[in-house]
């Protein structure tokens, strides 16, 4: 009994042994780090003439990332919802002896219970478009005064980085519900039943503050960054030709390379805010990660990959279709 138990306890110190798929998974992260970084190298070289960022009206920039906002998340909302549920469960080899076998698969939910969250989500999407749009606007319109000689798609990516960090002080609390409702918490059920909890603890509704600061500010800047460098290219391409292809293209294109990218902080992220982590709930974002890496294995900060690039593809193709459509069609007199 005596060596078993030791053996046991050795177990959990020990780093699991990295296999052929975990290496595929790194190898595939750097491979896209280097496509994104890539084409910004490429884009940058581009000529400067018709690139140059022009700035919408304001209202019309948060009415667009309203609408686009809206409309992808109540079309491919139960992605999302498998997306949490792939990067709740947990293969621990860690210090809990809850997490010492691996977790049985979750069962295949209800269609209905795709859905459950939804109403905090697109009850939220008008406040979180305003404050980010809107510090959007203003940090592009500071930096291109501070800073005239920066390229159009290094100014998308710095000004949406500011707005992330403005948008996370909505976007946090708005995600700490929806993530709750998707995993089935007890007293997140309906939309009300959220609220009034959300009323009896306000602190708790921040909980991942810190891991989703290290998600969105990287994520945004990225995205935004990178569909206005593959926008300038593809124009390029074209000869300046207007196709009604390139936006959703572009976004696509974007959102997946990106969204692989941002996934071990979308990982730590969704288990401290739905309560399943561990020992990683506290700590800094990159210790947090390296506990999770050395319990469960490299593989396990991708859990979920899949679904959320094809959300987030097939997502930013829709948004980014009603965000120019929008633009386009506002009345240049508002």
């Amino acid at each position: 009994r005596r060596r078993k138990r030791k053996t046991a306890r050795g177990s959990f110190d020990r780093a699991s042994p990295v296999t052929e798929r975990e290496s595929a998974h790194v190898c595939v992260a750097a491979c896209t780090m280097c496509v994104a970084v890539r084409v910004l190298l490429v884009a940058c070289s581009l000529p400067a003439g018709g690139g140059v960022l022009v700035r919408p009206p304001l209202l019309a920039e948060i009415a667009a990332g309203a609408l686009g906002g809206i409309a992808k998340t109540a079309l491919f909302y139960p992605l999302d919802t498998l997306t949490t549920r792939a990067e709740v469960q947990r293969q621990a080899l860690g210090a809990e002896v809850q997490f010492s076998r691996p977790a049985a698969p979750a069962p295949w939910p209800r269609p209905l219970e795709l859905y459950r969250g939804l109403a905090v989500a697109i009850l939220c999407s008008l406040p979180y478009a305003t404050v980010f749009h809107t510090a959007n606007s203003l940090s592009a319109g500071w930096l291109s005064w501070l800073l005239p000689a920066l390229v159009p798609d290094a100014l998308a990516a710095l000004s949406a980085a500011a707005a992330s960090v403005a948008a996370t002080t909505i976007g946090v609390p708005l995600e700490f519900l929806k993530h709750r409702a998707q995993v089935r918490a007890p007293g997140f059920e309906t939309l009300a039943s959220s609220l009034a909890r959300a009323r009896a603890d306000p602190r708790a509704l921040y909980t991942g503050f810190q891991s989703t600061l290290a998600r969105n500010v990287p994520y945004n800047a990225l995205h935004f960054g990178l569909y206005a460098a593959v926008t300038r290219m593809a124009r390029a391409l074209l000869s300046g030709a207007h196709s009604p292809a390139i936006a959703p293209f572009c976004g696509a294109l974007a959102g997946a390379l990106v969204s692989f990218l941002t996934q071990p902080m979308d990982v730590l992220n969704t288990r401290r805010q739905v309560g399943s982590a561990g020992l990683e709930r506290t700590g800094s974002v990159w210790t947090s990660l390296q506990l999770i890496a050395k319990r469960e294995g490299p593989s396990a900060l991708f859990r979920g990959w899949r679904p959320r690039c094809v959300l987030y593809a097939v997502s930013a193709a829709f948004f980014f279709s009603v965000y120019s459509t929008v633009l386009e069609r506002w009345p240049a007199d508002w």
